[in-house]
């Protein structure tokens, strides 16, 4: 079963190394081919993210665009993404200077051309991704600094603190606490490209839509009816892993995962995780099934589809989707 990264694109060493503990490697979206970071690729390397790229075209005007608002951003000195929040579906800076809304006005007789939601997608997804980039990076310079401060006024004190080394391991294990923002937004945005995958599309491999975020689940159990938890692993060790135990017990995983996807009332047994990290970061696994897919979820979410459908339980005995939820301690 092929773990799917969402509705982020942006992959901190903590949250992957959190899914890799769960599921091995997973699906990472991205929108734009020029912007991909060099963390994501050094994770492309070692065989732990597979990068997709379901859109690649005006990669140009993308990045140009892209430029652009962070200039802008970096002078009005905001928000990054309450900007495009306000714009809706237009493009920044291109609606009244573009040269086909210059020549509509010119002509009197035509429309500008209308906006193009997977376009407006990828930006909002690049622009976000840069964002949760930078608050990524300035959380580690803050946890650096205040050690560091720490260890000054222990050392004019003569004292000494013992596994303070430790716990900033831990603390830079354990990830950023996520700024839940425009996180409906990204969901759209996200869906918008993911709807767009063709290699998914035509693949018929089983996959899991996995997440960091809690505010995300919220979301789909305000908006996929039946949705409902079928299984939690706890106390899950990030590191001191042995590499065979390791294998064994993420297949155990895997074939609960697929389990629960065949069949609704699948008989599963507690799934847990007894070796090495016990004084370690910790992730829990809760994983909630749901009857729609993800392709009717999130047509739905970008208001192209009906309602949701009104049942409590899968269809024929099936569950269509699995949505994980992955936390850090």
């Amino acid at each position: 079963m092929i773990p799917i990264y969402f509705p982020f694109t942006y992959l901190s060493g903590p949250v992957a190394a959190a899914i890799q503990a769960c599921l091995g490697p997973l699906v990472v979206y991205q929108p734009s081919g020029r912007c991909v970071p060099e963390s994501l690729r050094q994770l492309e390397k070692a065989g732990r993210v597979d990068i997709r790229l379901p859109e690649q075209s005006e990669e140009e005007k993308l990045d140009r665009i892209r430029k652009a608002y962070s200039r802008w951003a970096a002078i009005h000195q905001g928000n990054r993404l309450d900007y495009l929040k306000a714009r809706g579906a237009a493009v920044p800076f291109f609606e009244e200077m573009s040269t086909a809304q210059i020549k509509a006005d010119i002509k009197k007789d035509a429309a500008p051309p209308a906006p193009d939601p997977l376009f407006n997608a990828r930006l909002f997804l690049q622009i976000a991704q840069d964002f949760d980039a930078q608050n990524d990076e300035l959380r580690r310079q803050l946890l650096l600094t205040n050690q560091a401060e720490r260890d000054l006024y222990r050392h004019l004190k003569g004292q000494d603190e013992p596994n303070s080394r430790e716990r900033l391991k831990a603390k830079m294990i354990a990830g950023p606490v996520r700024e839940e923002y425009m996180t409906f937004e990204r969901l759209t945005a996200w869906g918008t490209l993911f709807l767009h995958d063709r290699r998914l599309h035509e693949s018929k491999k089983k996959f899991f839509m996995v997440t960091p975020s809690r505010a995300v689940l919220e979301i789909l159990q305000e908006h996929s009816a039946g949705i409902r938890q079928v299984l939690c692993v706890k106390n899950i060790p990030l590191e001191s892993r042995q590499e065979l135990s390791d294998l064994e017990w993420r297949e155990n995983l895997s074939g609960q995962l697929t389990a629960l996807g065949e069949k609704a009332d699948a008989r599963i047994e507690p799934v847990m995780y007894a070796t090495g990290g016990e004084n370690g970061p910790k992730a829990t696994l809760s994983v909630h099934a749901a009857a729609e897919t993800p392709f009717q979820f999130f047509l739905r979410l970008s208001n192209r589809a009906g309602p949701a459908p009104d049942r409590e339980h899968p269809e024929g005995g099936r569950h269509r989707t699995l949505w994980g939820l992955i936390e850090v301690e």
